[in-house]
């Protein structure tokens, strides 16, 4: 099995066990979007609808376009 197929079958998996983290972490829950790349071919999963994770990824690669560095939200917003 490759790994692109190891990877579409467990992703549910690793995202319940993601979604019980960041709930954990938050204290409450978080909607995330998880990208896995093998193979040429990118895996997908999100807790949030399509149109939010186009318009969430859209404003994030405007930003990388504007320069916006990579740098982690709490190092910005102290």
């Amino acid at each position: 099995m490759s790994a692109q197929d190891k990877i579409s079958r467990e992703l549910q998996n690793i995202a319940g066990r993601l979604r019980k983290d960041i709930e954990q972490v938050a204290g409450q829950p978080g909607a995330f979007s998880l990208f896995v790349w093998t193979e040429g071919r990118s895996n997908y999963i999100s807790t949030a609808d399509r149109e939010t994770v186009i318009a969430v990824l859209e404003e994030h690669i405007k930003g990388w376009k504007a320069g916006m560095p990579d740098i982690p939200a709490h190092e910005v917003r102290g």
